[in-house]
């Protein structure tokens, strides 16, 4: 039976064990008797968890030793459940390098930078930008692109301008005082009658004009208003072809077409445009506004035409009424197109999050994020096509040339507020989190050992910002992410590069690997995703890892917090640890966040995968490397287990999220 099958079976025993060892070294001498029952406790424990593996069967034991030989290699650098390993060392003075062992002087500049970086924290305003930060080129992905925003409408945006409420007002009073009389007049004043644009005088006089009955009129300028309803802007000339009809057909119908305010024209009288007034839903002419006006007219006719063609309609205009109403229109087409943009990367994002191995979701977001010209959505996204192996080589190119050699360098720490909207995995449950919070002292003091029973004195204490790349990382890290520096020891024997030491406070100790390490991208993911289980209330994730063994401890605070005083899934022990470390004023806010809840309907498998995902994903943000991030998730070896398939899976789909991108422009971070 292999090492990993019996760890997953004496899991299920493992409070019985821990209860015997409390007991024993609680005791401050043990005599004969006492040892004998010790051992017989244990020895009942190793028997249960022996008939229970044949029970299992032989094929189901096969399946569990290839899932923990596949998560094996990911455990060496990111788990830290039951660490196999003897109590700290004694210390000793670090070993020097041998005298013909090459110098690594890249992984000296790294080690240098990320001291510098410390050391100098909060002194600069503007993160370090990735290399050729200068305005990409997007036309190499040969796709159409919409036209920039150009330096006029820039200059428009500047402009205080009046809102569309308060300007239809204004137009409606201009409006108001203006008799129908005087309407009339200012129509006839200007309408001379040579409405023909270019037509032949000689066409005008030799054929005899036709009186028409109000009837036949009232037609032709129902057929005239179809044909400038249908094609706005029309001039005279091709609108009489079209309909068939003589000048002063053409004439009559227009001039009771104005009158009755149904259409307006603009321009000389041998260059007449024509244009329909907006119907309401039952046919008749609206109020012509001041906006809808002007917004009727081309955008290059001059804004003294404008001004003098709506005087023949009764407003009353100027050049700035005429900016005004311009610079607004551009605003709205601009908003308009930009949430066209926007649904459309919402839409593509939600067919990535649906198939997040498919390369055409990727693919298509890609070309999203182009059309909205967001160069860090861009290169996020090829980054995706290119650890499924799918970027073409526009794609690829466009990542290269932008990929950072270092991790993210930035002076910005990242505010509790943008942490929960953008980084937090949606499924830890924020109740949850606050009632294992306040749990914590209580967990700590049932699974937690004295750090100096493990071995661990001052003398291995080390100082982060001298020992190593990884513990300098840690405090920028720690920086970075607004989490306080816990102690940081070393187990110069430990076989794994960073876990936490179960002792009377939450601890970091360094294994040996750690000096080891000179990849700044892999210090970062490193240091990262393991501060992350020191944010409030995720170190229970690691210090009690079995879901089922957590679960009957958030209920009894969640009753506790209700007026409980037994409860029958702890022991009389942890009863009284429960009642001394969650003081009543702690069971008030308990009680206060989860009313409501039911406790055997909380998701605490789903509470773990999302703990663990908030993880990767601050891991990701100083990593600033897609690639690395999965490969230290895979052990290093470029293998994984199901479970961790899906991590990657998950982190590559936050990767290309408007959560991610705003994380990173808010650390100053983002590809420009």
């Amino acid at each position: 039976m292999s090492d990993a099958i019996v760890k997953l079976l004496t899991q299920e025993h493992a409070p019985e064990l821990l209860d015997a060892i409390d007991r024993a070294v609680g005791s401050t001498r043990l005599g004969t008797s006492q040892m004998q029952a010790v051992g017989q406790a244990v020895e009942a424990t190793l028997q249960a968890a022996v008939r229970r593996a044949y029970e299992m069967g032989y094929r189901e034991a096969l399946t569990a030793r290839a899932r923990a030989e596949a998560a094996r290699s990911t455990a060496l650098v990111l788990a830290e459940d039951a660490i196999g390993f003897a109590a700290a060392p004694p210390p000793g003075p670090p070993s020097p390098p041998a005298a013909d062992e090459p110098r690594d002087e890249n992984a000296e500049k790294v080690i240098a930078e990320m001291r510098a970086l410390v050391t100098h924290w909060g002194e600069g305003a503007k993160a370090s930008q990735p290399p050729n930060a200068a305005k990409a080129d997007l036309s190499l992905f040969g796709e159409a692109l919409p036209e920039e925003v150009d330096a006029e409408d820039d200059a428009e945006d500047d402009i205080p301008v009046e809102s569309a409420a308060a300007e239809d007002d204004e137009e409606e009073d201009a409006l108001a005082p203006r008799s129908e009389a005087a309407l009339t007049d200012a129509l006839d004043d200007d309408d001379d009658g040579d409405d023909g644009d270019e037509s032949d005088p000689e066409e005008r006089t030799s054929k005899p004009r036709v009186r028409r009955t109000n009837a036949e009129i009232a037609a032709i300028a129902d057929q005239v208003f179809a044909y400038i309803k249908e094609h706005p802007g029309t001039k005279a000339r091709p609108a009489r072809d079209a309909l068939g009809l003589d000048g002063g057909d053409w004439h009559g119908a227009s001039k009771r077409l104005s009158k009755a305010r149904r259409i307006f024209y603009a321009g000389a009288t041998k260059a007449r445009i024509y244009f329909p007034v907006e119907e309401t839903k039952r046919g008749r002419p609206k109020k012509l506004t001041k906006s809808a006006f002007v917004l009727a007219l081309p955008f290059d006719l001059p804004a003294a035409e404008v001004v003098t063609a709506g005087r023949r309609v009764g407003l009353e205009l100027d050049d700035r009424s005429v900016y005004t109403a311009r610079t607004n229109e551009r605003r709205r087409v601009k908003r308009e197109a930009a949430e066209v943009r926007t649904k459309a990367i919402t839409e593509r994002f939600g067919a990535v999050a649906t198939s997040p191995r498919d390369p055409d979701g990727y693919r298509e977001l890609r070309r999203a994020y182009t059309q909205a010209r967001r160069t860090d959505g861009i290169w996020t996204t090829c980054q995706a096509l290119v650890t499924l192996g799918a970027a073409e080589d526009s794609e690829h190119a466009f990542y290269e040339t932008r990929r950072a050699e270092t991790a993210a360098r930035t002076q910005v720490e990242l505010s509790a507020e943008l942490r929960a909207r953008h980084a937090l995995h949606p499924g830890a449950d924020r109740r949850v989190t606050i009632v294992i919070d306040y749990l914590l002292p209580a967990l700590i003091e049932r699974y937690g050992r004295p750090t100096a029973a493990q071995g661990y004195t001052e003398a291995h204490r080390v100082e982060p910002s001298e020992h190593s790349l990884l513990s300098q990382t840690l405090v920028y890290a720690g920086r970075v992410l607004g989490v306080e520096l816990p102690p940081i020891y070393q187990h110069a024997s430990a076989p794994i590069a960073i876990f936490s030491i179960h002792g009377d406070v939450p601890t970091i100790a360094l294994g040996a690997p750690a000096a080891a390490l000179t990849d700044g991208r892999d210090a970062a993911f490193i240091a990262a995703n393991h501060l992350c289980y020191f944010l409030p209330g995720h170190y229970a994730r690691r210090l009690v890892p079995q879901e089922p063994e957590l679960r009957r401890w958030v209920e009894a605070a969640i009753d506790l917090s209700r007026g409980a005083t037994h409860f029958e899934h702890l022991s009389h022990l942890e009863q009284n640890m429960l009642q001394t470390q969650v003081d009543p004023d702690e069971r008030k806010i308990i009680a206060r966040e989860c009313d409501g809840l039911d406790a055997r309907e909380i998701d605490l498998a789903r509470w773990f995968k999302a703990v663990d995902a908030t993880a990767d994903r601050l891991g990701l943000l100083l990593c600033d490397d897609l690639e690395r991030a999965f490969h230290l998730l895979r052990g290093g070896d470029g293998t994984g287990d199901e479970a961790t398939e899906a991590r990657i899976d998950a982190l590559r789909t936050w990767s290309v999220s408007e959560d991610y991108l705003a994380v990173r422009a808010a650390l100053g971070i983002a590809v420009e």
